[in-house]
């Protein structure tokens, strides 16, 4: 039987608590449960990909493929919770790769700090910076 998450509060905060429970085993350093209301999307961070990244147009997970700041918005509307997850390097499988964050112009410095995770501006090349995750839920 289906029992929609948004209709009882009690199954919908344990089962965010499993899959944050289950990120963590699978390798993410850190897992919460957010509200879509305190992601931001912002026009300007697909820029970030355009102008400083050499992969920009050269896979399906990167802009100009990935989803617009306006779909993403649209889809953020869908729903109102999401798993955020320092995953603490980058992931590198392309057979399951997604768009990242950024790709999708989520400004991901003010989403982390929204979530109460600790995030800062790397002064360096040689930092290594810290990478998070995000999973919509419903």
């Amino acid at each position: 039987m289906f029992i929609h998450l948004r209709t009882d509060p009690e199954i919908l905060t344990s089962s965010l608590k499993k899959l944050c429970e289950k990120a963590v085993s699978l390798g993410a350093e850190e897992a919460k449960p957010i509200r879509t209301n305190i992601i931001f999307v912002r026009d300007w961070v697909h820029l970030k990909c355009q102008y400083g990244c050499g992969g920009y147009g050269r896979n399906l997970t990167c802009p100009p493929y990935s989803p617009t700041p306006d779909v993403t918005q649209r889809i953020l509307k869908e729903y109102e919770w999401g798993i955020l997850m320092k995953i603490g390097e980058d992931l590198n499988n392309t057979r399951m790769a997604r768009p990242s964050m950024e790709a999708c112009s989520i400004d991901v410095f003010v989403t982390v700090k929204n979530a109460g995770f600790e995030i800062r501006v790397l002064t360096s090349r040689n930092e290594v910076p810290t990478c998070y995750a995000l999973l919509l839920v419903t």
